[in-house]
């Protein structure tokens, strides 16, 4: 769960896992990261997730992230025209956090996920060019919502490496996202295409 704010995704995803099986949550938010182990605790989740304090990029390291002290929700490290300036002329506090890529957490011994879930907030494009291992080997199917003027990179390379991309809603192909789309390896396509079709839902 790249993206797991305090931990509603998180949580659905643990409810739904087989027999030892985990969910990895990233969260690099302070102030989420500390209602996310809340709610970890108080759903008793402390076996079945692990925490990872990071936010997902190119590369490890540390970088400049753009929290949103109004919602918690749209914090990035894309820094610029931040949605609660926009919309709410709301100012964003600007902080410093740890990076990771997908590749890194591989080679680190992270279990291989069989199923992301990316919520980067514009972030997508840079995630994935630090995931090649992840989307040459491994595979996983992948939920994305695609923020700001890099959704068309991301997109291009989730196609590059045999990749599907699917209407949450529908199961049907999507040419261009909007808003979210579910990616999936080209040799699971037809059975997330079943999944998703809205008889199955």
């Amino acid at each position: 769960d790249v993206g797991s704010n305090v931990g509603s995704w998180t949580i659905f995803f643990a409810d739904l896992l087989p027999s030892g099986a985990k969910v990895v949550a990233y969260e690099p938010d302070e102030i989420n990261l500390s209602f996310l182990r809340h709610n970890i605790s108080i759903y008793s989740l402390g076996n079945t997730v692990a925490v990872r304090p990071l936010d997902m990029s190119r590369t490890p390291g540390m970088a400049e992230y753009q929290a949103d002290p109004m919602t918690g929700a749209t914090g990035s490290l894309e820094i610029g025209d931040a949605f609660i300036t926009r919309y709410y002329g709301r100012p964003t506090r600007l902080a410093t956090v740890a990076t990771t890529s997908a590749d890194h957490e591989l080679a680190s011994g992270i279990p291989a996920p069989d199923f992301q879930k990316v919520d980067v907030e514009g972030h997508e494009w840079q995630l994935l060019l630090g995931a090649q291992q992840l989307l040459t080997s491994v595979r996983p199917v992948i939920i994305m919502e695609f923020t700001g003027a890099q959704c068309g990179g991301a997109v291009r390379r989730l196609r590059d490496h045999g990749y599907v991309l699917l209407c949450p809603h529908t199961g049907k192909p999507r040419e261009s996202p909007e808003y979210e789309l579910v990616a999936a390896p080209l040799e699971r396509a037809a059975l997330m295409r079943g999944a998703l079709a809205p008889e199955n839902g």
